[in-house]
């Protein structure tokens, strides 16, 4: 693909403009690290980020959500995604503007809002001076981190169709992408992933007179080990599938056997032809093993987010933009987590893009001395990964995000603006 010489003296434009706003971004990203907000309850979040962009028009959406747009009003419009929510991890990183609410950003959102706003300031400064070539409607999100989903949420208002959007592109930090490089990848690149929660019920009794009960602990021990089956034996082995058991309740005493027993878990899946498949094994499976030690069982399944598919034109558009710029771009990554991201590929060509940041994944000053120990920041197999309490990253990860945003948007630009002439 050419590049186009009106998006490239705008994007060139942004781009120096993006160095006067990056003090005042890596200041913001310190300011939302330091008070991080769980899922729906991201108020002060939002607040600091319409703080941050004071003359802006703010459209509220999905209870805590902002769009911001910035290009004219009738043009066709390129979104950025931003996450708003932190974890509820107790951090420690021992990093002087650590979180001491009992939650986290320990996923990296606070710098990605941070590169947000920035974007769009600088966007603005040159918008003011020559139109942008394709609107950017800036997309902060809640509640990525649980169900339910902040990005079904806002698509379900229509308005993102109202703004006429063409991509949607975000930008991920990752400790398994080498610090300075930066992933894309055709296809998915994240699972679609369900929870559930299967309940096996029994007759309990004295655990002294096993034979007179019908032990449901002993019936979910079997089911369990069954359930691998279906990755090792029922399933594509060239297809990436996860069924994991991560917790289990029975039981309130040592010799007595409980009437029901309880285990909650997740599927993953990478070929979104899968999912029906899989859910399927894991309640025929659950239901006659369970059956084979007298007892029964229910099976409650929460429908996650999708597959996350990137699109293989924007891709090859975002690609060039992002090596211009001065990003490695390195083999894809794709893995079995999940991001809601992947529900707005049902609304418009997507893109998510994961940016490095191996190596440089915890605070120095870390207080944890026990797991200082065990690994550093050198030691990529036990540094810490996203959702640990010892992640961290430093400032200018903002910067590196912000330009990744950038090229991305011109890539996406120049993508709209070929299939407008096309039509």
């Amino acid at each position: 693909m050419t590049l186009k010489p009106e998006i490239q003296s705008f994007v060139a434009s942004v781009n120096e403009a993006l160095t006067t706003e990056l003090a005042d971004a890596i200041e913001l990203r310190r300011r939302i690290h330091q008070t991080p907000e769980v899922s729906w309850q991201e108020q002060q979040t939002s607040a600091l980020v319409a703080e941050a962009l004071e003359g802006y028009t703010l459209e509220r959406v999905a209870e805590t959500g902002l769009l911001v747009r910035v290009g004219n009003a009738d043009a066709l419009a390129v979104g950025v995604r931003a996450e708003l929510d932190g974890l509820p991890i107790v951090e420690l990183t021992g990093s002087p503007f650590a979180s001491t609410n009992g939650a986290m950003h320990a996923c990296g959102h606070d710098v990605h809002l941070a590169a947000l706003v920035s974007l769009l300031r600088a966007f603005t400064q040159v918008h003011k001076s020559a139109a942008a070539p394709i609107a950017l409607l800036g997309v902060f999100q809640p509640s990525e981190e649980s169900f339910p989903s902040g990005a079904k949420r806002i698509i379900e208002t229509g308005r993102l169709e109202e703004h006429h959007l063409q991509a949607m592109l975000a930008v991920h930090l990752h400790p398994q992408v080498p610090w300075g490089a930066i992933t894309t990848g055709v296809g998915a690149v994240n699972a679609g992933a369900d929870s559930f929660t299967l309940t096996i019920s029994g007759v309990g009794g004295h655990g002294a007179y096993p034979h007179r009960s019908h032990d449901p602990v002993l019936a979910l021990s079997q089911v369990i080990v069954a359930l691998q089956q279906i990755v090792s034996r029922r399933t594509d082995p060239m297809h990436p599938t996860v069924v994991s058991i991560c917790r289990l309740r029975a039981g309130t005493a040592s010799n007595v056997i409980p009437d029901e027993a309880v285990a909650e878990g997740t599927v993953r899946v990478l070929v979104p032809g899968d999912r029906d498949e899989v859910l399927t094994l894991l309640t025929s499976i659950a239901s006659q093993t369970a059956s084979a030690f007298g007892c029964t069982s229910a099976l409650e399944i929460q429908h996650g987010d999708p597959v996350l598919v990137n699109d293989a034109r924007l891709v090859t558009s975002v690609d060039p933009w992002l090596a211009r710029v001065g990003f490695t771009v390195a083999e894809p990554m794709r893995s079995c987590g999940a991001d809601d991201f992947a529900f707005y590929g049902a609304c418009a060509p997507s893109l998510m893009m994961f940016l490095g940041v191996q190596g440089r994944n915890r605070h120095m000053d870390s207080a944890s001395k026990s797991i200082e120990e065990k690994a550093d920041a050198s030691d990529v197999e036990l540094s810490p990964g996203l959702h640990s309490p010892l992640f961290f990253v430093p400032d200018d990860a903002v910067e590196r995000t912000a330009r990744a945003m950038l090229a991305a948007f011109a890539g996406a630009a120049e993508l709209v603006t070929d299939e407008g002439r096309d039509r």
